[in-house]
């Protein structure tokens, strides 16, 4: 195999230094761009984990509510079906006052 020779003069060296200096700018900056995530990344977890410890501490109030509603649930039922009989009731008195006016009109 031949080597190629390459040819250096001074424009390629400031050729290549050139693009040392932006590779090495761009390095810098992908660094500042990993520490903010790093950091963001940080914040997030931190907020996820306060997330973890509210809903955990919720928990037992939410099973209290539970119980409670099915509590409320069962002994408003008894009373549903009494007021619902109760307007039914009603339903048929007035509906026989109705009559009773439209009799009386009828006669008057």
């Amino acid at each position: 195999k031949k080597k190629k020779e390459i040819e250096i003069n001074d424009g390629t060296i400031i050729e290549l230094e050139k693009k040392l200096e932006e590779a090495n700018r761009k390095k810098v900056n992908l660094s500042e761009s990993l520490i903010l995530c790093t950091k963001r990344t940080q914040q997030l977890q931190n907020e996820v984990d306060e997330c973890c410890k509210v809903l955990e501490e919720c928990r037992p109030i939410i099973k209290e509510l539970n119980k409670t509603i099915r509590t409320l649930t069962h002994s408003v039922e008894p009373w549903k079906k009494f007021l619902m009989k109760e307007i039914f009731l009603f339903g048929k008195k007035m509906n026989f006052v109705v009559h009773l006016e439209s009799y009386i009109w009828k006669i008057g």
